[in-house]
């Protein structure tokens, strides 16, 4: 392992010339967050979904 970032991100070496990026929870819901972020913008005509799932992206941000 190279180092851990402020937020819980990590290099790891997989084999002699590769390296992997272990993601923190935060950074792995990421595209989840985008997309509740985005539906909620948008103003999408089913509100109490995009809601729903911004919920479950914040709950998948925040595991500790």
């Amino acid at each position: 392992m190279f180092g851990e970032e402020k937020c819980g991100c990590y290099v790891v070496h997989v084999e002699l010339d590769e390296l992997e990026i272990v993601y923190c929870p935060k950074h792995k819901a990421i595209d989840d967050l985008y997309e509740a972020l985005k539906a909620l913008y948008n103003g999408t005509p089913d509100m109490f979904n995009a809601k729903l799932k911004a919920k479950q992206a914040l709950a998948k941000a925040e595991v500790k």
